[in-house]
Formats: C-alpha cells, structure tokens, sequence
C-alpha cells in the first residue's frame, strides 16, 4: 500500500512540477532563473534532441507529423485544453463529492455547490466574451481608453493585419486574428485572447479555481483523517497521529487512501494543484500593483535588459521636437497622469544622428526606476481600471 501511495504522490508531484514549469517558466521573471532554464530545456532542447533521434533512426518522418501537432496545439484556437480543463473539473468532482456527501454536515453540503459553481460560470464568461476585439466599429472608443506612453506603445503604427491604428496597449493575437485592447495574454485554459473587457472574468476565475482547490484539499484531509480516528484508538482530545513515528504515519495515509480512493486522489491532486492556481493569482495581483498586463510584463524586461547593456537613452518629448508631431493619430484621453519621457535605442538614434544632429537631447539611463509607467495609478486605482474601465 505504501508503494501505491508514493506512486500516486510521485505522479501527481511530477505532472503539477511539469505544468509550473511549462506556464510559468516563461514569464520574464524566470527568465534567468532555474525555472527557466528548464521551460527551456522541456520546451526547446528536449524536442530539439528527439528531432534529431528521429532523423537518425527514422529518417526525419516522424518529426514533421509531431511539429504539425505540436504547431496546433500551441499555435492555433482549438477548444481541446479548454475541454481537458472543464472534464478535469468535473470528473473530481463526480468522483468526489457523492462519496463524500453522506459524511458532509450541514454546513458542507450549503458551502459545496457554493465553491463548486463559480469556476464554470466565470470559464463561459473568460471563453466567450470578444468584447475586447478591436473592429472598425469600436476603434475610435478604443482609441480613447489610454493614451500613448512614447515607450511601449507609439502612436501612428498601423496592424498589418487588421489594417486599423493600434490602440494604446493593444496587441494584434496570431491565434485569435485580431487585434485585443489592453491585450494580456492568450490563455490555452479558455481557448480566448483576455483583454480589457474579460480580464476580470479571468481574475474571478483565479480566485474561484483557488478557493476550490483549497476546498477540496482541505475536506479530502478531513474525511481522511476523520476514517483514520475511528480506526486508531487515542486518549479522549488526542489527534490520531500524536506521538507516532514518520513512517508509521504515511503508512496509515496509504491506508486511508487505498480505503478512500476516490476522496484520497482528488484530495492530494487538489493539493497539488493548489500552488498553480495560488501561483496564477498572486502573479496577477503583482501585475495589478505594478499597472502592467503580462504582455507590458515582457516589454519592459526587455527594456531593462537593454538599459542594464547601456543602450538606452531618454529625453523629453518637448526637448526632442516631438510634443505636438503626433497629434493627428492620438486621440485625446482623460487619463490622470501624462508623461513627457522619451525613449530610444542608441543604435536608433545613431541612424537619426546621421541626419538630424539631435543626440545632445539624449541622456543615457541607467536603471528601469528612472522610467515612468504612466499606466501604474497605485494599486486601487489599478484595480478600479481592472473592473470597471472595461467598455
């Protein structure tokens, strides 16, 4: 029985470890850590070894058929992680709450449905809302919703693909074609690009999913428990396992679960999964304190990594000229806070030093906090444009 439950807890450690790596392991804050370093060794330099494996033994034909898939799977809108998710959600719970519902008090049975129903409905909601999608009908308003900060969004660039001014913070998605206002990020969990109008739907989904999971590891370890007192005779007031020695103690949760497996695997998968979900949110919530979405995320580590370099410099917009140049293609914003920083690239401003004579202008920078985010309003703020600067 110990071997069973080790097994089960290897392979539940071993899938959630591979998930964190794949979801998090790109995300510009662990890009030069261990967690990146092995999103790119699962990601980039084990395909890359099975290729050529397969290009020595096979001759290269099974290769092309896994890329195409792999392609697919990563690169175009299908709805197959998004019903892996929902199946997910509702195989444990169809395994989990009718052997668990007899044993439940009342207070349980009232809180189950409560925890259990929010995640499908803010999953539809996140999934099926295009609100935030850029069209020739809605672009003059998206244009008006935040102004251009001169270093992450300029204005004046055009999509090649949509063929409409981008509007500040937008981004065209490859997999959704379309460009999204406020553009976070694509997410495979609800087969939907989240942007200005269904981000939110997004957070709700965080916390719902998270307040699930620690539901339902907390009540697996209480029925569990609860079997394991009626077995081990105590001391009146005594926890079951006060006193015991380690190994007698995971031998006596193998047994609990090989007695209730269905409560025990759901239980120790929810556990597990429970730093993925909590990892999710908080990251979310950093992005709010910080007025970023994941997307700006990515801009500005590139930005910092270009002024660690020392090759990037700043000016004002009315020192440079370029105060009143865009006017045409900036659509007047109420926005409480403007900024006339520049930025730009020496290599940049080496081709214009050609012609114009204007790198006296330019100040090189030498930290990522003389740079200002105008989209950072302080957290409640931050949370305000969140919830409510949707439409």
């Amino acid at each position: 029985m110990l071997v069973s439950f080790k097994t089960l807890l290897f392979a539940i450690t071993a899938i959630s470890f591979c998930t964190f790596i794949a979801l998090f392991g790109r995300l510009p804050a662990f890009r030069d850590t261990p967690i990146g370093s092995l999103h790119r060794l699962l990601l980039i330099h084990i395909p890359s070894f099975l290729r050529s494996v397969d290009y020595r033994f096979c001759g290269g034909h099974v290769s092309p058929a896994l890329a195409r898939l792999g392609n697919y799977l990563m690169h175009d809108k299908h709805p197959l992680v998004l019903i892996m998710f929902i199946g997910l959600l509702v195989v444990s719970e169809c395994m989990f709450i009718p052997k668990a519902w007899p044993r439940l008090g009342s207070g349980h049975r009232l809180l189950v449905p409560l925890v259990a129903t929010p995640p499908y409905i803010y999953i539809y909601l996140a999934a099926t809302s295009n609100a935030s999608r850029i069209t020739a009908s809605n672009h003059a308003a998206q244009m008006r919703a935040y102004p251009y900060d001169h270093v992450l969004y300029k204005p004046g660039i055009q999509c090649r693909t949509c063929k409409l001014l981008k509007p500040a913070r937008s981004k065209h998605c490859s997999i959704c074609k379309a460009c999204v206002a406020k553009h976070d990020h694509h997410c495979i969990w609800v087969n939907n690009c989240l942007g200005r109008d269904n981000y939110v739907h997004f957070i709700y989904l965080l916390i719902s999913v998270t307040v699930l999971l620690c539901y339902g590891a907390y009540l697996g370890y209480a029925l569990l428990s609860q079997r394991l007192k009626t077995e081990i005779s105590r001391p009146s007031g005594q926890h079951w396992s006060t006193g015991m020695a380690w190994s007698l103690y995971f031998q006596y949760w193998s047994w609990a679960l090989s007695q209730e497996i269905r409560i025990g695997a759901v239980g120790l998968l929810a556990f597990m999964c429970m730093p993925l979900s909590g990892g999710f949110l908080i990251y979310h919530i950093y992005l709010i304190w910080a007025g970023m979405t994941t997307n700006e995320s990515s801009k500005w580590a590139d930005w910092r990594e270009a002024i660690y370099d020392g090759l990037v410099l700043k000016a004002s917009k009315t020192q440079s000229g370029q105060s009143r140049s865009n006017e045409a293609v900036e659509s007047e914003v109420k926005w409480p806070v403007s900024s006339d920083q520049l930025l730009i690239h020496r290599s940049v401003l080496e081709v214009q030093d050609e012609g114009e004579g204007t790198g006296d202008k330019w100040k090189p920078i030498y930290s990522l906090a003389e740079v200002e985010n105008i989209y950072d309003l302080g957290f409640w703020d931050n949370l305000h444009d969140v919830f409510w600067n949707r439409r």
